[in-house]
């Protein structure tokens, strides 16, 4: 169908009837020329509806300088595969609308979030965006200055492991571990870190109630456990073997583990200490190796220092 029709002049005859059709078929004429849109900007020059390009394509458009311009491939995608929105000029915005969207090779890209950019490059999300990437490794390129995450209160996450090429600093100086421990068979990986209390009970069979400043405190780092405790003994004469339990870890079961030592003691029958191999108890024995009776530590107070695997 004709976008415009025009009346075909059949006769001269009659010379107002023929100026009359010519003027209606100018006048047709010009109403289709203003539909029309013009190269050189010509007013009037805007869409009245939606453009239909039936899947041919746009060429050589210029780089978007506000945020009703837009966005070609190039802009979007620089070489191997790195987003880039660097440099555009005035805030490129969109809401609940596709910012930019191609198609054509494999996996083809879709952002359809509230997101902006100022003009030093700066990109802007709203708190639900996400970057999702598909299978395959992605590689953030950058200069000699440094890349800084900034600004989230609660930190930041990854669920998964993270590879530290170079010099890895803590300005804040902490590393937190998870509360319970996830243990890695690799033996160069550090997976546990923990610091905290124990309180050292008799494990002799004789019901001692050790006296009031009896405390522990422990380090766990890795599978290596660092225990100190002071330990008050009663006044006893019970002959059973001075044990010791209540440790915050069970010992491995190695016996080139079980050294402590005895830092400070009131009484001379304790010289040092042995964990037992599988358990959360020590022993203390007199130089020499003789075991020390609870009835030799009568009174005492006993300082230790224990450092065992688990």
């Amino acid at each position: 169908m004709s976008k415009i029709v025009l009346n075909n002049l059949s006769s001269l005859s009659n010379e107002q009837a023929a100026i009359a059709l010519i003027n209606v078929n100018n006048d047709t004429i010009e109403a289709a020329w203003d539909n029309t849109l013009s190269r050189d900007g010509t007013s009037p020059n805007q869409m009245l509806s939606s453009l239909d390009l039936n899947s041919n394509r746009i060429f050589n458009l210029p780089f978007p300088a506000s945020s009703t311009e837009p966005l070609r491939k190039a802009d979007f995608v620089s070489a191997g595969g790195v987003i880039n929105v660097v440099g555009i000029t005035g805030p490129v915005s969109t809401t609940n609308t596709a910012l930019a969207r191609w198609s054509g090779t494999a996996g083809a890209a879709l952002l359809n979030s509230a997101i902006t950019t100022d003009t030093t490059g700066n990109l802007f999300m709203p708190a639900t965006t996400q970057i999702n990437f598909n299978a395959g490794d992605v590689t953030i390129a950058h200069a000699t200055d440094a890349l800084s995450f900034n600004g989230a209160t609660n930190g930041y996450s990854f669920d998964n492991k993270m590879t530290v090429g170079g010099l890895l600093t803590l300005s804040v100086g902490q590393i937190a571990f998870p509360a319970s421990q996830v243990a890695s068979a690799n033996a160069n990986t550090l997976d546990d870190y923990e610091e905290g209390t124990w309180t050292p009970v008799d494990a002799s069979g004789a019901s001692l109630t050790f006296g009031g400043g009896t405390a522990g405190s422990y380090t766990k780092i890795g599978n290596l456990v660092i225990a100190t405790g002071q330990i008050v003994y009663p006044t006893t004469a019970n002959g059973s073997s001075a044990i010791v339990g209540g440790l915050p870890f069970t010992t491995a079961n190695l016996s080139e583990t079980r050294a402590g030592s005895i830092s400070y003691s009131t009484t001379t029958t304790a010289g040092y200490a042995l964990t037992t191999s599988n358990a959360t108890n020590f022993s203390i024995f007199q130089l020499g190796g003789t075991p020390t009776t609870n009835v030799q530590l009568t009174g005492a107070t006993v300082w230790v220092q224990l450092i065992y695997r688990v």
